[in-house]
């Protein structure tokens, strides 16, 4: 899984990076799946929290289920 902030103006589809992803890298090393996000969460320092992405992965999960 991977999370994509865009810049801004721009426009993608999770399949159109999905796409671009299958072009650039190995088999094994590409996400199954891609969440847009209008931003990253940050902390003051500008370091991405990546224990809210965890959750907000983890909360998909239980939401499909």
């Amino acid at each position: 899984m991977a999370f994509v902030q865009l810049v801004p103006g721009s426009t993608a589809t999770p399949a159109d990076l999905i796409a671009h992803a299958a072009q650039l890298l190995a088999p094994y090393k590409r996400p199954s799946e891609i969440i847009v996000l209008d931003a990253l969460p940050a902390a003051s320092t500008g370091k991405i929290i990546k224990h809210r992405l965890a959750d907000a992965a983890h909360d998909r999960t239980i939401a499909r289920v």
